[in-house]
């Protein structure tokens, strides 16, 4: 902890006071730029927000809400042998839960609210994890396994509908309304 204070007579600029050791350079994997033309719409290829420098995460996100979820609407999806019989993703799931997304590359499915707007911690809940890094392919017990990610009220899947909610509607947000009436006072 010593090593932490300094005594303020030594120094002369407290104002730039920083040891080279402070100074945190970015890791080699996080970009730094963000182009629109590289959002990929299957999510298998989708690069991760966090891979993002977070002064340009914002710009990303708004780039994939803008987009919306990957819900291609294919005639007949590919079907997944479980023992005897085979069973495929069913493409009226789309309209019974509005933000799964379907992977072409690796017949999956994922949560597009979780995978944009998961808060860290209490990852151990139900399906957060199968439906944002993992994938999803058990469609015969599909029908449940989304009504339990979907989970209760304060779920965290649905405070990431919250959060997408929040984020599509930034003008009519306490915060926006708060600032634009203290700027007209």
């Amino acid at each position: 902890m010593m090593r932490f204070l300094v005594d303020r007579t030594n120094i002369e600029n407290v104002n730039v006071v920083l040891l080279e050791a402070e100074v945190e350079e970015p890791p080699s994997n996080v970009a730094n730029e963000f182009n629109s033309n590289e959002i990929m719409r299957d999510t298998c290829l989708r690069k991760k927000i966090h891979l993002y420098a977070p002064d340009i995460q914002d710009e990303v996100r708004m780039a994939y809400v803008l987009k919306g979820p990957m819900q291609p609407k294919l005639t007949s999806f590919p079907r997944t042998p479980f023992g005897s019989a085979t069973r495929a993703f069913s493409k009226s799931w789309y309209n019974k839960y509005t933000g799964i997304e379907y992977s072409e590359l690796n017949y999956a499915t994922y949560c597009f609210y979780c995978l944009l707007f998961k808060q860290p911690g209490r990852a151990e809940l139900f399906g957060y994890e199968v439906f944002t890094k993992e994938r999803f392919k058990d469609w015969k017990h599909a029908s449940q396994c989304l009504k339990d990610h979907i989970g209760g009220h304060d779920s965290m899947h649905n405070r990431c509908i919250k959060h997408y909610d929040g984020y599509k509607n930034q003008r009519q947000s306490v915060t926006c309304q708060f600032a634009r009436a203290t700027r007209e006072s």
